[in-house]
C-alpha cells in the first residue's frame, strides 16, 4: 500500500513538473482563419455568408464551426414605381349623372363619357345617380416599371371617391366601362396607378403603377374602353396605339347625299372599337353585338361614312350642309341595330365638333343601300339630342344604320349690315411654345386666326372662353379658324391641349 502510494505521488509530481516547465516556456501564437457559413432569417428574405478572422493564443491548430441564426428587422424599403410626394390637382371638373341617360365631363386634353345605363357599386352599396369628378395633375417624379416618360396624371371620382372599392356596372350588375377620348399623340399610353391616399383638396399622396393600358388611336386622337373604376392613370410616352381603320376616298354625283369617305374597323363584343372622319368619332362599346334578324353576331365589321348634301331639301330654315351614316357589314339598313347580350340598344357614342347652332336629323333612304351609294332619296324623320362637354356635342342614342343630316339655321335678319374688315393673326406652333405668345388687339376687332405647325408634334389651338378649338393639328399643316368678333375687353388665354402643362400658352389682351 505504502508502493502504490508512492507511485501516485511519483505521478503527480511529473504532471506537476511537465505543467511548470509549460508555464515557465516562452508562449508561442498561432494564427487560425475560421470560415463559417452563417444563413441569415431575415424580414427582406436573405442568406449571409460571413468571413471571420479570430486571433487566438494556443499550442494547436483549431477548428471551429459556428453556426449563427440572426434575426433582423429591415429598415422600410420602398418598392420600384413607389411615389412618396404629394400630387396637387391643376384642374377639376365635375358633373351630375343620371346612370339611366348617361353623361359627358370635359376635363382638358380628356373627353370622358359615360354611356347610358352605367351605375356605380362602392362596397355594397348602387348609386343609380351620383356626381363624377375628373381631376389632372402633374405627372409622378418616378417613372413606370418600363421606364417611359411621365406626362401627366389623371383621377376619376364618384361621390368623391376614387379607388378599387368602387365598380362602374350595367343594370344585370356586370362591370361597363367608360369611354375616355384623349386628345393626344398615338405614341402616348397610360399605366393605371393604384394605392394612393387623397384629401379633400383631391390632392394624392402615394401611389404606384400597376399595369399599363391598351388604347385605339382613331383620327389624331386615343380612345380606351376598359376603365371600369374610378381611379388614377398616368400617361407616359410610349408604343404607337393600335389604329385598325381602313379609310377609303369615295366619289359620286349629285344631286342627293355623296359619300365622301369612309372609315371601316373590325369589332368584336370582347373590345369594342372606334372610328374617326374629319370632325367626327363613333365609338363602339365592348359588349356590343349586331342583330341581324334573329341573329346575334359578335364580330361586324362598322363603317362610318361622311357625306356632301348636294341639292336635298332641309327642315324649315334650316338648311343641310353635311350628312354622315353608319354602315354594318357594309349595308345601310334600319332593320339592322346594335345591341347588347340580352338584345337591348347599345348605341355607338358619337363625338362630334360642331358650333351650337349647329343640329341634325334622323333621315332614312328610301330603301336599304351599300355605304358607298349615292342616297338621292329619303325622308326626315326627328331632330336629335346633342349634349354638350367643352367643344364638343355628343350623342348617346344612335343604335341603328341610318343617315343623320347635319343643318344650319339660315334664318336673316332684317336689318342690313356691312361686313367689317378681318385681322388675319399668324401663330406658329413649335414643340412647346407659341410665337407669339401675346397678342394685342383693339376692341371690337373680327379676328381670324391661322396657326402654323412647325414642330414635330401634334399641337391644337384653344382659346375657351371663344369658343375656339382647333382639333389636332398635324405638323406641317396649317388651320384657319372661323372669323371672330370680339367685343370685350380683357385678356384672353390660349393653349395647347398637349402640352399646355408645359407652360405651352400665350394671352390675347383686347384693349
Amino acid at each position: 500500500m505504502r508502493l502504490g502510494v508512492l507511485i501516485v505521488g511519483l505521478v503527480i509530481g511529473i504532471i506537476v513538473g511537465i505543467g511548470i516547465g509549460y508555464l515557465a516556456a516562452p508562449p508561442k501564437t498561432i494564427t487560425t482563419t475560421v470560415t463559417t457559413t452563417s444563413p441569415v432569417t431575415t424580414t427582406v428574405g436573405q442568406t449571409v455568408t460571413r468571413t471571420e478572422t479570430l486571433i487566438q493564443t494556443t499550442t494547436q491548430t483549431v477548428t471551429q464551426t459556428i453556426t449563427q441564426t440572426v434575426t433582423q428587422t429591415a429598415a422600410p424599403i420602398t418598392p420600384t414605381g413607389q411615389q412618396v410626394l404629394s400630387l396637387k390637382p391643376v384642374y377639376i371638373n365635375s358633373v351630375f349623372i343620371n346612370g339611366t341617360l348617361g353623361g359627358a365631363l370635359y376635363a382638358p386634353p380628356l373627353l370622358i363619357i359615360i354611356p347610358p345605363g352605367t351605375y356605380v357599386k362602392i362596397n355594397n352599396t348602387v348609386y343609380k345617380a351620383y356626381n363624377f369628378t375628373a381631376a389632372i395633375y402633374p405627372p409622378p417624379s418616378v417613372p413606370p416599371p418600363d421606364s417611359s416618360t411621365p406626362v401627366f396624371t389623371f383621377a376619376y371620382f364618384v361621390n368623391g371617391y376614387s379607388g378599387a372599392n368602387a365598380l362602374f356596372i350595367d343594370g344585370e350588375g356586370r362591370p361597363k366601362p367608360l369611354i375616355t377620348v384623349a386628345t393626344a399623340p398615338r405614341t402616348w399610353t397610360s399605366w393605371a396607378y393604384v394605392g394612393y391616399s387623397y384629401y379633400s383638396n383631391l390632392t394624392i399622396s402615394g401611389g404606384r403603377y400597376a399595369f399599363k393600358n391598351k388604347w385605339v388611336e382613331a383620327g389624331g386622337r386615343i380612345v380606351n374602353l376598359q376603365f371600369v373604376r374610378p381611379i388614377a392613370w398616368v400617361f407616359t410616352t410610349g408604343e404607337p396605339a393600335a389604329s385598325g381603320q381602313r379609310t377609303e376616298i369615295l366619289r359620286g354625283v349629285g344631286p342627293g347625299l355623296v359619300p365622301i369617305s369612309a372609315a371601316t374597323v373590325y369589332i368584336t363584343n370582347e373590345t369594342g372599337g372606334a372610328a374617326a372622319l374629319g370632325n367626327l368619332l363613333a365609338i363602339i362599346q365592348p359588349g356590343t353585338y349586331l342583330k341581324q334578324g334573329d341573329m346575334l353576331l359578335s364580330q361586324f365589321n362598322f363603317t362610318l361614312i361622311y357625306y356632301a348634301a348636294v341639292n336635298i331639301t332641309g327642315v324649315k330654315s334650316a338648311l343641310p350642309i353635311s350628312a354622315f351614316s353608319f354602315a354594318l357589314n357594309g349595308r345601310i339598313d334600319p332593320a339592322l341595330s346594335l345591341v347588347n347580350k340580352d338584345g337591348r340598344p347599345m348605341p355607338a357614342i358619337t363625338v362630334a365638333l360642331i358650333p351650337p347652332e349647329v343640329t341634325s336629323w334622323t333621315w332614312t333612304p328610301q330603301a336599304p343601300a351599300r355605304y358607298d351609294e349615292v342616297l338621292r332619296g329619303g325622308t326626315y324623320r326627328f331632330p336629335n339630342n346633342w349634349i354638350r362637354a367643352g367643344p364638343y356635342a355628343i350623342n348617346l342614342q344612335f343604335f341603328r344604320p341610318v343617315v343623320w343630316v347635319f343643318l344650319a339655321n339660315t334664318t336673316t335678319p332684317s336689318a342690313t349690315f356691312t361686313t367689317p374688315p378681318i385681322t388675319n393673326i399668324t401663330i406658329y406652333a413649335y414643340d412647346n411654345y407659341f410665337v407669339p405668345d401675346r397678342i394685342t388687339v383693339p376692341k371690337n376687332s373680327t379676328i381670324r386666326f391661322i396657326v402654323i405647325n412647325r414642330g414635330r408634334a401634334l399641337h391644337t389651338f384653344d382659346i375657351d372662353t371663344l369658343g375656339i378649338h382647333s382639333g389636332p393639328i398635324r405638323p406641317g399643316d396649317v388651320w384657319i379658324s372661323p372669323p371672330v368678333i370680339i367685343t370685350k375687353t380683357g385678356r384672353f388665354e390660349y393653349y395647347c391641349q398637349y402640352h399646355y402643362l408645359y407652360g405651352m400658352e400665350g394671352t390675347l389682351e383686347m384693349g
